[in-house]
């Protein structure tokens, strides 16, 4: 029986240039893996590490923009406690 995780799997097409190929049948030799699961391996880290860059990038743009607000409204409240 094949689970809800498999069922939900969307499939992509890859082309190859020739030379490309040549390289990959021989990375996957050397290692003793097969394409299928060395491509699915690759693009997984690829994907998580370039996703991740843009997790943080924007987790620190909103901590920038929250110190930012945070010293506006001191700065602020400074000023009203001088006048």
């Amino acid at each position: 029986m094949e689970d809800k995780a498999q069922s939900s799997k969307v499939s992509r097409a890859v082309r190859l240039s020739p030379a490309v190929d040549a390289k990959l049948v021989a990375v996957c030799d050397r290692l003793g893996v097969n394409i299928h699961a060395y491509l699915i391996a690759e693009i997984g880290k690829a994907v998580n590490r370039d996703y991740l860059q843009f997790e943080v990038a924007e987790s620190q743009k909103d901590a920038l923009r929250d110190f930012i607000s945070n010293m506006e409204s001191a700065m602020q409240a400074e000023i009203n406690k001088d006048q």
